[in-house]
């Protein structure tokens, strides 16, 4: 009786989590505001000008631009090397694509270029991550990206050592390295840009923009970014 009344127990118990909801880290909606809809109360801090927002069918959707450009928005997180697994995915238009190389819709990069970005440039999607001084960068060069919304997700996976980037639900580009990617305790920066100097920004309109902490494998990451438009 016994043994089956623990049997019992496992099977619901395997059950129950065969049917758990993965939850985000944190889960910008940009409606209007840059106000954390997870429910971990992460709201994002505004260091520069305030955000802008423009009405896109029943939407108030964040405009990025040259004013968000120098600040960006900062999580109130840390993003360190303790993140061995995460993926950000977000719904996006591209208006028009500056004549500069590489403008950045998120940025996490310093002086060492220890950390990550996601860049874009004429058509191209790029995740830059970094090592030390030995860059490392991604491209994918089929997806438009004016004048149309697309969902994409950038993945960094400890279990295969791969940072991927998927476009409209299918994978794009995928790059490995052995070493381990070094990630220094900094904030992650929505809508700023690589290089100010060089004017590297993107002009455009971003939704529903999602931080997932840990591994995801390739069918979680394309039901969640069904969910995004």
């Amino acid at each position: 009786m016994i043994v089956l009344l623990l049997g019992s127990t496992l099977l619901s118990a395997q059950n129950s989590g065969a049917q758990k909801q993965i939850k985000p880290y944190a889960y910008y909606p940009f409606n209007g505001d840059v106000m954390d809809y997870s429910g971990n109360q992460r709201d994002l801090e505004v260091p520069g000008s305030r955000p802008m927002f423009e009405t896109y069918g029943k939407y108030k959707v964040l405009r990025c631009g040259e004013y968000l450009a120098n600040y960006g928005l900062n999580t109130p997180f840390n993003i360190d090397s303790t993140w061995q697994s995460f993926a950000i995915m977000f719904y996006v238009k591209g208006d028009s694509i500056q004549t500069s190389y590489y403008p950045t819709i998120f940025d996490k990069q310093h002086a060492y270029h220890n950390g990550f970005s996601f860049q874009v440039d004429q058509g191209y999607w790029g995740f830059n991550p970094s090592y030390c001084a030995h860059g490392l960068r991604t491209i994918m060069p089929d997806a438009e990206i004016c004048g149309d919304w697309h969902t994409v997700a950038c993945v960094k996976r400890a279990s295969d050592g791969g940072f991927l980037v998927f476009v409209d639900g299918k994978l794009r580009t995928a790059s490995y390295r052995e070493v381990t990617l070094k990630i220094d305790a900094q904030k992650l920066k929505i809508g700023t840009c690589y290089n100010w100097a060089l004017e590297r920004y993107f002009d455009g309109l971003l939704r529903n923009f999602t931080i997932y902490k840990g591994e995801l494998s390739d069918k979680q990451i394309v039901e969640l970014m069904k969910k995004l438009n």
